[in-house]
């Protein structure tokens, strides 16, 4: 992986996410929401790859990000209209994670994934699920 310059330490990335909602009004406008999240992407960029990644690979990946969180909307939606339909189909959470690491493949580096999301996540992607617990 190239060198993208000195990364946030955990604290400090903890910190800066931390800061950065807590600046937030109660309810934030749309425009104010998308700006938080572009901020998280670039704090996260910071963390994973490097203070110095560049601002048109950044451009790219937040385009990218965009785009994923539309898809995922639309699976949640989807999700929640089965479940008050109370369609039993199994969901498909698992292809939505191979899709979202293959959207990132489309700008970084096999070595920037993994640093961005882990080894484990680029081999074997998996979103997290809720589990059901056991009834007493």
């Amino acid at each position: 992986m190239a060198d993208y310059g000195p990364r946030l330490s955990e604290k400090e990335y903890g910190k800066r996410i931390v800061a950065l909602h807590s600046n937030l009004p109660a309810a934030p406008s749309k425009p104010a929401r998308m700006d938080v999240q572009r901020r998280e992407l670039n704090l996260a960029i910071d963390y994973r790859l490097g203070q110095s990644f560049p601002q048109d690979r950044r451009t790219r990946l937040w385009e990218i990000h965009r785009r994923v969180g539309r898809r995922r909307m639309r699976m949640g939606l989807r999700e929640a209209l089965k479940t008050l339909l109370r369609m039993r189909r199994p969901s498909n959470v698992d292809g939505l994670a191979q899709w979202v690491v293959e959207q990132y493949r489309e700008e970084l580096s096999e070595s920037e994934l993994q640093a961005f999301f882990g080894k484990d996540e680029v081999v074997h992607p998996t979103l997290p699920t809720l589990e059901e617990e056991p009834e007493t």
